[in-house]
């Protein structure tokens, strides 16, 4: 199996994680200079909090503790992107919380509209034909 420096030579995008599912600061920066050095655009990944089961199941909370878990993965990534001068392009949520804002439109348009609230400009990658479509365009 290869290395995240061995991948970051053939992609020309990379979905960062941002510490809830997996990653720290020390991992983000290194793989943010990699990207830069590289010319590979950068995006934030950010997922529940859950390393122990990589993100991939429901973590049942209340909805403003859960944003404020994504506006915090998110804010460090922007933290150190700034810190390395690495513009961020976008930001593609992970497994469970991907797959939940995909089913559950109310629940897509609250994690939407944070992502929304701390970058106007940042785009987010949907699933086609799925209910972060609808969050999206309700968002705007």
């Amino acid at each position: 199996m290869g290395t995240d420096e061995d991948l970051l030579q053939i992609v020309s995008s990379a979905s960062i994680a941002c510490g809830g599912h997996a990653g720290d600061a020390p991992t983000i920066r290194r793989i943010l200079k990699i990207c830069k050095a590289r010319g590979v655009r950068a995006g934030a990944h950010p997922g529940y909090v859950d390393p122990k089961r990589f993100g991939r199941f429901r973590v049942v909370m209340p909805l403003d503790q859960l944003l404020g878990q994504i506006r915090s993965q998110l804010f460090l990534v922007r933290f150190i992107a700034d810190e390395v001068g690495v513009p961020l392009a976008y930001v593609k949520l992970h497994g469970a919380l991907a797959n939940q804002t995909a089913e559950e439109l109310a629940f897509a348009i609250g994690v939407f509209a944070t992502i929304q609230a701390m970058d106007p400009r940042m785009a987010v990658l949907a699933l086609d034909n799925s209910q972060q479509v609808r969050a999206a365009k309700a968002v705007g």
